[in-house]
């Protein structure tokens, strides 16, 4: 291999002709198809270097400046958070526009690449996202980047977190977040109808709020707030459920596959939205938009993006697809220390309490 420059500046590595025969050869033999096949097929993505054409780093400070925050200090997270509310009682037309778009990481040439977690209806790729990637691969790594660019760009009164754990500490990092609403499990700890009984409560009074305001969408609901005669209704922020080991969650805690089912079915109507994180996409049939590390298996990869392409992956970079059988995206995931996640977390409290 021989060092090249990017035009970031950053080091990266281009794989000579005997690296590629070699990667050539793994592909063919995870694929099932002919070397020369699998040559034209990395040829044409692309596919010369350990990470294709993403850069060879994406930090926070490079997430923060995507994101127009800069060091992101108390008084810029409180005017972005402004500049991005919904109207009230103004009759002004809602426009969700930016809203639930958060960046993934860099890509190619080191553009970067985004999550939309709208509705199609919105011009998203939502509302629901399923993210895989097998232990070691930089899986958790982009999840808490995600979490904490969304949190960086909504305000607690446009989006919350429901936080399902499979084990202690998963996200103890945002439990000081403004926007986390719930922090649920593990289920040894919660007891194994505790998930889903606190799961079915958030949606059914999601369905209460929404009865009681005459409306059956959260579409209708935001549009009559919008309006003077919506003046009074209180916000009703989108709810982002995480749910990590999402497949285990379903075949071992009692009555979280008929909840979690549920919810990706009906969440659309009541503005919540499914983040299903595991090691395999099982499960994940109900779900269109795929963040996909490298997999266990050529067989996990086929499974949730159609191709054996993540299975060779370099730890931290993922694929984005925004639906089955489109055409996947590179991306090298934000790399985010985790005491920088829990100083964000401080700022976010900050901004949210308002000037002492």
């Amino acid at each position: 291999m021989w060092a090249a420059r990017h035009n970031f500046g950053w080091d990266v590595f281009v794989m000579s002709d005997n690296s590629f025969k070699s990667k050539a050869r793994r592909h063919q033999k995870s694929t099932g198809t002919s070397y020369m096949r699998a040559r034209r097929e990395l040829d044409r993505r692309g596919d010369t270097g350990e990470a294709g054409d993403v850069p060879a780093l994406a930090d926070a400070a490079q997430m923060l400046s995507v994101l127009g925050l800069g060091e992101a200090s108390v008084l810029d997270i409180a005017a972005l958070w402004a500049a991005r509310d919904l109207p009230v009682g103004t009759d002004e037309r809602v426009n969700l526009g930016p809203l639930l778009r958060v960046p993934l990481g860099l890509g190619a040439d080191g553009v970067p690449v985004w999550l939309d977690l709208k509705e199609s209806a919105d011009e998203g790729a939502g509302p629901h996202v399923l993210q895989v990637g097998k232990t070691g691969s930089g899986k958790s790594t982009v999840l808490r980047s995600m979490l904490a660019g969304l949190c960086a760009q909504h305000s607690p009164d446009l989006l919350q977190l429901v936080l399902v754990e499979a084990k202690s500490g998963e996200f103890e990092d945002f439990a000081g977040y403004p926007h986390t609403a719930a922090m649920l499990g593990p289920a040894a700890v919660m007891g194994p109808d505790d998930c889903g009984v606190a799961l079915i409560e958030l949606r059914e009074e999601r369905a209460r709020a929404l009865a009681a305001a005459g409306v059956a969408h959260i579409r209708h609901y935001r549009e009559l707030r919008a309006s003077a005669e919506g003046a009074d209704l209180p916000s009703l922020p989108t709810v982002m459920v995480v749910v990590d080991e999402f497949p285990e969650l379903q075949r071992s805690v009692a009555g979280c596959a008929d909840v979690l089912d549920t919810l990706l079915r009906t969440g659309r109507s009541l503005g919540i939205h499914v983040v299903a994180v595991g090691q395999r996409g099982a499960g994940g049939s109900l779900i269109n938009s795929r963040i996909v590390l490298r997999t266990l298996t050529a067989e996990d990869s086929h499974q949730v993006l159609g191709n054996a392409d993540a299975h060779e992956l370099p730890t931290g970079v993922g694929m984005y697809s925004p639906e089955p059988g489109a055409q996947a995206e590179r991306f090298r995931g934000f790399l985010v220390p985790n005491d920088l996640i829990r100083d964000l977390g401080r700022r976010f409290a900050a901004a949210a309490a308002g000037p002492e």
